[in-house]
């Protein structure tokens, strides 16, 4: 990614959106940042930063999605906040600040029946540390 950002003198989120807006594959392309785990939840024995009924899983928040046309038609909706697996690529993502790639089944989608598979490719956004260590991660989501 790199060498196009440098090539086009563009920044990666801005080659990231023009590659979505290309159409070429059906994908989506989401801004996501690991929640912080809020006191209440803390108290409720929820652990260090996940989530309260599942510590084996991260909750993040969705700060944008940008679909691909093909992917806008295929019906599945993008929920605010989206809770993926410990291991997942996107949260392994935040933590290392390296770029990161795997298959996963997530819960997207508007029938509300357990989640489809996504081949998902995560780039940091470098400037983004927070306190909590981890970064805002921008993350294709090609349905397989």
């Amino acid at each position: 990614m790199e060498p196009l950002c440098e090539r086009f003198g563009v920044w990666a989120e801005a080659a990231c959106l023009r590659m979505v807006e290309s159409d070429l594959e059906r994908c989506v392309l989401l801004a996501l940042e690991p929640r912080r785990q809020s006191r209440r939840d803390k108290r409720r024995g929820g652990g260090r930063a996940g989530n309260v009924t599942d510590p084996g899983r991260r909750r993040f928040t969705v700060h944008y999605a940008a679909p691909s046309t093909s992917f806008r038609s295929s019906g599945l909706a993008i929920p605010r906040t989206l809770e993926l697996e410990n291991r997942s690529c996107v949260y392994t993502t935040a933590r290392s600040r390296k770029a990161g790639a795997g298959d996963e089944w997530v819960d997207l989608g508007s029938d509300g029946g357990g989640g489809h598979s996504f081949r998902i490719e995560a780039l940091p956004i470098p400037t983004s540390r927070r306190r909590s260590g981890c970064s805002t991660v921008l993350a294709f989501f090609y349905p397989q």
